[in-house]
């Protein structure tokens, strides 16, 4: 998977180490880390962008993830490695069924070097100019720090019609706060399943959906 050519530490002069105490998430300057702005935290976000099909992912396959300062650097030096939703979704397999939630399971990451850095993680793909967001996750213990706005404040930079596809009860709540009016939706042709809150959140839902 190529990087994408947006190199996000060559904005900053320094980086700053991120610091959790409790619940919260700290920048070295003692700021909580949901006050700070996008540019404060550049260094933190790491865009991945498939331009050309490969064997392992189809073109336009993007991940996105919040991190410690540092990951980068050590995941070009070859000493990092990227935390992957599990393929086998909606499937019992080694890793579970839930792949929300198993991407963050020691058994799931205890092979890929320097994961315990990884924040938040943030998969989907860009199909004739729509930004479909299939995946969305953050470790928890790390929840309520804004690292799901941030890994879309990155997306949306670069990309800026966004569809979420198949949002859970959780992911349609985040989305409500951030996109509000503007959310589009992605649904396949033959799932009738939707979140237990769609209709309160978005009334109108089923005139949001995006065909491909």
């Amino acid at each position: 998977m190529k990087r994408h050519v947006k190199l996000y530490e060559d904005f900053l002069p320094e980086m700053a180490q991120l610091i959790k105490q409790g619940k919260t998430l700290w920048t070295e300057d003692g700021l909580p880390v949901k006050a700070v702005s996008d540019k404060a935290l550049e260094s933190n976000v790491t865009f991945f962008y498939n331009e050309k099909a490969n064997f392992l992912f189809p073109a336009g396959k993007f991940f996105i993830y919040f991190h410690q300062d540092g990951w980068k650097k050590l995941y070009d030096e070859g000493k990092a490695g990227m935390l992957i939703f599990n393929p086998a979704r909606g499937s019992i397999s080694q890793f579970g069924k839930s792949p929300i939630t198993d991407i963050w399971k020691k058994s799931y990451g205890k092979k890929i070097e320097n994961s315990d850095m990884i924040y938040g993680v943030t998969e989907g793909q860009v199909v004739d100019g729509n930004a479909y967001v299939e995946m969305m996750s953050v470790r928890p213990g790390y929840k309520r720090n804004s690292i799901n706005r941030r890994m879309i404040d990155a997306l949306k930079s670069e990309h800026n019609q966004i569809v979420w596809d198949e949002p859970t009860e959780d992911g349609l709540k985040f989305i409500k706060s951030y996109s509000g009016d503007d959310a589009k939706f992605f649904f396949p042709k033959n799932t009738l399943a939707r979140p237990k809150n769609w209709k309160k959140l978005y009334p109108d839902g089923e005139e949001r959906l995006v065909k491909p």
